[in-house]
């Protein structure tokens, strides 16, 4: 029941509609659906109309304003505002239509509007509903933009204003009311930065918006604003125009870089820097050679006094020592003119003490060629050569231990011992020899007088050699005392077997001529066996023997030979006795015997000369010369155990330093002076020379990629100021090997 209640109203409705709906008051014969290209504020649009079969287009009437607008499913009263119909009634030639402008500007955006006019005609009316197509533009980006910016000495910022094309491609819409939106802040490296892009879509006074027409293309410039900071920031933007229905994306990018004038201004920075730098360096790296060699002088003396401890020589390190200590608080002008006086002192003590230790060498040397001699010295003297040999040994260590002074006053004090212990033997020695000798003066050996003489002469010689040693002289000199020792004991060796060969030739000469003659020996005998003893004494035992058996001998010679003459001896033996001619005696007593024994037998007529030499008579000795001392060469000692490899970089270092060493000798002051004056100008026209090369090399490569970041300053102020020192350092190394070539 209810659902039929309700019904009745709704048939009703349609019943009383039903003849409106039925018939429309026109028709379009274009269609409903309409596009308009936006190529100005307002664009009108003809819109045809057609009677429906049966009617007819007179009394219509349209109203002005649509009914509604809509976009989409937006409707809103401003989009009725950009709506005007006006109808045109037929005329001869012409159909009737509805003028609908459009009011470009107040649509807020391309696309599809549906638009719904009302017409009457009569009590009839008609909804009309229209598309009205509005196009949308696309622009296109030709290029992106791009901002140099150069900040100068001073900070002060220079824009390059740059110009952006934007073309409309689609040919149907224009462009107006431009506007820029930013979409990303703008960024460099990880930084977000403050400033934009500005474009300037309204140029010229008083300002004129950009419009871009269908298919057409503008210029505008663009800028920026905010801080941009050193090197290259990006960022994006949208352009926003009521003509886009998508806004279009740019990306733009900002080069901020510091004007080029820094790169020459870094560059003398740099240099000058460097330059001080490396001056200051310099003075540094001199100052401290000075004083390590100060302080390597310093170790050196320390190391000196260790290895010789020698008082003298210490005295003269002391005196160094005083100047040395105030050379580390002196600037290197002070420094080289100190530094080379007490390198000067240095050398002078050491050079006395190698002096003095070649000469206490040289004396310790000769001492021990003197005492290694073969002197030929009176036994008594043999013990105290060879303990004064040994005690030469402490000399010789104090010597290998560098203490001079005390080995050559330990060795002048043995020397002088010695010498004085030789005195006293000698003297006890030359005494007892004189004495001995005197014993041929008081009485004459059985001897011929001409064999006498020789010998006496040969004595006479031997006291003379003996007062000839120096054993008075208030200093004695050990080797005169020596020489005349040796050759006083080798005169008298060469005398004994002299002497004892003259004796000899006596006793066997009368032994000989009684066995010739058939005589019997008799006392001879006991005679024969003390002289043929051996020889088992010193020269001075033989000696004294020699005189002791000379007074028996002549005594026995005597009583044999006179006892053999068988009477009281006549002239002739009286006379031989008397000329101490035994042998010849001897043949006068066997001449003697042979008569008695055998009457009107030839007598022997005279023996002149003995029978003979038997072979058992020891031969005259030859004299024995002095030795000559040799030269002894000078032993130098190491200053330290270094060796060959330890002493050869040292070695190296004095001959550069000869090699170095200028040929004409100047005066330190004056050489020095003038030294500094050509490094001076050297150094300067060096750097001057460095310094042009430089600056064209470094603007020529940094000028072109010089942005001005910290980095990039960085890199030139440091490029500067390291070609710098390394020029230098490159003229230095060069200078030094062509010196040293």
């Amino acid at each position: 029941m209810r659902r039929t209640t309700g019904l009745i109203p709704l048939c009703l409705a349609l019943w009383l509609a039903a003849p409106a709906l039925a018939r429309d008051l026109v028709e379009l014969p274009a269609g409903r659906v309409y596009s308009v290209k936006v190529d100005a504020d307002a664009r009108t649009l003809w819109i045809a109309l057609a009677a429906p079969p049966g009617g007819i287009l007179d009394g219509l009437d349209v109203g002005q304003k649509p009914i509604d607008v809509g976009l989409g499913d937006w409707h809103d009263n401003s989009l009725r505002e950009a709506f005007s119909a006006t109808l045109s009634e037929s005329a001869p030639g012409q159909h009737p239509g509805i003028s609908l402008e459009v009011q470009l500007a107040k649509l807020p955006q391309p696309g599809t509007y549906d638009v719904q006019l009302s017409l009457r005609q009569g009590q009839e009316q008609q909804f009309l509903k229209l598309q009205v197509l509005v196009p949308e533009a696309r622009l296109r980006a030709q290029a992106t933009p791009l901002v140099e910016r150069v900040i100068g000495l001073l900070n002060g910022v220079e824009d390059t204003p740059g110009l952006f094309t934007l073309s409309e491609t689609s040919g149907r819409s224009r462009v107006t009311n431009l506007s820029i939106q930013p979409v990303t802040a703008a960024t460099s490296g990880d930084t977000t930065l403050t400033g934009h892009l500005r474009f300037d879509t309204a140029p010229g006074t008083p300002p004129v918006p950009v419009v871009i027409p269908p298919g057409g293309s503008a210029d505008i410039r663009y800028t920026v604003s905010g801080d941009f900071p050193v090197g290259t920031a990006k960022g994006t933007v949208e352009l926003l125009s009521p003509q886009l229905q998508t806004p279009l994306t740019v990306t733009y990018e900002v080069r901020t870089r510091r004007t080029v004038l820094w790169v020459p201004l870094l560059l003398v920075l740099g240099l000058l820097t460097g330059y001080l730098l490396r001056t200051w360096l310099k003075y540094q790296v001199e100052l401290n050679e000075k004083r390590v060699a100060a302080e390597a002088l310093r170790l050196k003396l320390e190391e000196e006094r260790r290895l010789r401890p020698d008082p003298i020589y210490l005295a003269s390190l002391a005196e160094v020592d005083a100047p040395l200590a105030q050379l580390q608080t002196l600037d290197v002008k002070g420094l080289s003119e100190q530094l080379p006086q007490v390198e000067q002192r240095f050398e002078a003590a050491r050079a006395e003490f190698d002096k003095r230790q070649a000469e206490a060498q040289a004396r310790l040397a000769e001492a021990e060629q003197l005492l290694s001699v073969a002197w030929s010295l009176p036994p008594s003297t043999q013990e105290a050569m060879g303990k004064a040999r040994e005690a030469l040994g402490a000399s010789r260590k104090l010597l290998e231990s560098n203490s001079v002074a005390a080995a050559d006053q330990q060795l002048k004090s043995q020397l002088a011992s010695l010498a004085q212990e030789l005195r006293e033997k000698l003297r006890t020695w030359r005494g007892a020899v004189d004495t001995q000798l005197a014993r041929f003066d008081d009485a004459p050996l059985p001897l011929r007088e001409e064999d006498q003489k020789t010998l006496s002469t040969q004595i006479e010689h031997l006291h003379d050699a003996l007062r000839r040693i120096p054993l008075d002289a208030a200093q004695l000199e050990l080797r005169a005392v020596l020489s005349g020792a040796h050759d006083a004991r080798t005169m008298l060796l060469n005398t004994e077997p002299q002497l004892r060969a003259q004796l000899l030739r006596i006793l066997y000469g009368v032994r000989d001529v009684f066995d010739a003659g058939g005589v019997p020996l008799g006392g001879l005998e006991q005679e024969l066996q003390e002289w043929s003893r051996p020889r088992n004494g010193t020269v001075e035992d033989e000696l004294a023997w020699l005189i002791d058996r000379s007074r028996p001998l002549e005594r026995v010679l005597k009583q044999v030979t006179v006892g053999r003459l068988g009477g009281p001896p006549d002239e002739a033996a009286r006379g031989l006795i008397d000329q101490r001619r035994y042998v010849d005696l001897a043949a006068l007593v066997v001449q003697h015997q042979q008569a008695e024994a055998q009457r009107g037998s030839p007598v022997l007529e005279s023996f002149s000369e003995p029978f003979g030499v038997p072979h058992d008579t020891p031969p005259p000795a030859a004299g024995i010369a002095l030795p000559t001392v040799p030269a002894i060469p000078l032993v130098s000692f190491p200053e330290s155990p270094r060796g060959l490899l330890g002493a050869l970089p040292e070695a190296l270092s004095r001959l550069l330093e000869r090699v170095r060493q200028p040929a004409a000798p100047v005066s330190p002051a004056v050489g020095h002076a003038l030294a500094f004056k050509a490094l001076l100008r050297a150094r300067a026209a060096r750097t001057f020379i460095a310094g042009i090369g430089i600056l064209a090399v470094g603007y020529f490569l940094f000028a072109g990629k010089f942005t001005g970041t910290a980095q990039d300053m960085a890199a030139v102020f440091v490029w500067g100021f390291t070609i710098d020192v390394s020029v230098d350092a490159l003229v230095d190394v060069l200078s030094k090997g062509l010196k040293q070539a």
